[in-house]
């Protein structure tokens, strides 16, 4: 997330959490928190989503807030 410039207090994690469970707190914060022309930044895809059904619905939710997408520093505007 260095990398990418994040700053730590704008850096969410869900510490003991296997992506393959439903209720991701850190994730579920981080969406939350995120606000229109905001870069939301993930390291790699496998951080957001585990199943190609969840990485549909989580990328909804981001896009719905007008939120753009970096993974590994590439950038994808959702709108």
């Amino acid at each position: 997330m260095a990398k990418a410039r994040v700053d730590r207090d704008m850096a969410y994690v869900d510490h003991g959490v296997s992506g393959r469970q439903a209720r991701r707190p850190g994730l579920d914060n981080a969406i939350n928190a995120a606000r229109a022309g905001d870069v939301f930044c993930v390291t790699k895809l496998d951080r957001l989503s585990r199943s190609a059904k969840d990485l549909h619905e989580t990328v909804e939710r981001i896009a719905e807030k007008g939120v753009s997408l970096s993974i590994d520093g590439q950038v994808y505007d959702l709108c």
